[in-house]
């Protein structure tokens, strides 16, 4: 069989193939080569729409009859169930399970690794044996974990430094954090920093660089950035 070629088939001139079949029984509108079952092509424009009779309003994609999306009031909706809408792409960002509220839309999501580094106030850290780093952000809450070692560290007030995302106000740090010497530490945001400085809970002071140094820090810190 070959191919068929329906030009004009709107009677528009500018498009030299708007209708294509060829003898693959692919089907091509706006294009004369289609490479898949069917290939629809506009150099504007969406370049697919079905509308459901009764929904002058919507714009379906896909629609089985049950589950859909589609285009409604310039988002696009995601529903279950033939009447649960799952979730919805906004300009504020991403509403779920029908809460359209811009103030609730989810606009910002990241996630990855980082290399956790240690300071020391009126010291250093070096020769580094360990550094492993993972964060999540949703919105505007940070979680990081964290585990770091340095076998040299001097001076005093340890802090946790290379922040994947800065610090803008205070957090809650996940309790208990373990030293291999058993000693419990909790974690803070040091004021007037993005750090995050340590202080040791068995003496009540800050962690020094003699506390810290050979043993494994790690742990879970929560906080809240722009």
């Amino acid at each position: 069989m070959s191919t068929l070629n329906v030009t004009n088939l709107k009677n528009e001139a500018s498009a030299s193939n708007n209708v294509t079949l060829d003898s693959n029984g692919r089907v091509g509108i706006g294009t004369g080569t289609p490479t898949r079952t069917l290939v629809v092509a506009s150099s504007s424009g969406p370049n697919f729409e079905l509308k459901r009779t009764g929904f002058s309003n919507y714009t379906y994609i896909e629609d089985d009859g049950t589950n859909s999306i589609y285009r409604a009031d310039g988002s696009i909706v995601f529903q279950t169930g033939g009447v649960n809408e799952r979730a919805r792409v906004t300009n504020n960002g991403i509403t779920f399970n029908g809460d359209t509220a811009a103030a609730n839309a989810l606009d910002d999501y990241e996630e990855g690794t980082w290399t956790p580094q240690l300071s020391s106030d009126g010291g250093t850290v070096s020769n580094y044996t360990a550094q492993t780093g993972y964060y999540r952000k949703i919105g505007s809450q940070v979680t990081l974990w964290f585990g770091v070692r340095a076998s040299t560290i001097t001076g005093i007030l340890v802090r946790l430094e290379n922040l994947p995302i800065t610090v803008s106000m205070n957090g809650t740090g996940y309790q208990p954090m373990t030293l291999d010497s058993k000693n419990v530490i909790s974690l803070e945001t040091y004021t007037g920093a993005g750090a995050l400085a340590f202080v040791d809970t068995n003496t009540g002071t800050y962690l020094t660089g003699a506390n810290a140094q050979g043993k494994f820090i790690g742990g879970a810190y929560t906080y809240i950035t722009t």
